[in-house]
């Protein structure tokens, strides 16, 4: 993945992609799309207390990331074939978002699996 250089004087750095511009001497951000895969199709319904366990901590860890400000938006997606969590993230690149989704307890507990994509050119009010 390429990040944008910086323009002009040392000063100046381009917007990052979703958010403000970049403070003085921190890389650029991008936004990328990631997604979490359950086991099973019904998997909302039929959880064993151990997969809810491992779930109440994957909300305990996405709460914290939208805390610190990581997280644009997170939460459950109604598909018809089967509920999916649906995650935008701020990262300076894609190693930094597998790393997020590798200590995502769901993951760690080997429950759920994840992908990972860029949003190309990806932008956000704030």
């Amino acid at each position: 993945m390429s990040q944008t250089p910086a323009v002009g004087s040392s000063r100046e750095r381009p917007p990052r992609a979703g958010g403000p511009p970049a403070c003085e001497g921190s890389a650029p951000t991008s936004l990328f799309l990631f997604k979490l895969t359950p086991p099973r199709a019904d998997f909302a319904q039929t959880m064993t207390a151990e997969e809810q366990s491992a779930m109440a901590e994957h909300m305990q860890y996405w709460q914290r990331l939208l805390h610190e400000g990581l997280v644009v938006v997170y939460g459950p997606v109604a598909d018809p074939e089967g509920v999916w969590g649906l995650g935008v993230l701020r990262a300076a690149d894609r190693a930094e978002v597998l790393a997020i989704g590798e200590r995502d307890p769901s993951v760690a507990a080997g429950v759920n699996t994840f992908e990972v994509f860029e949003i190309m050119g990806g932008r956000t009010a704030q």
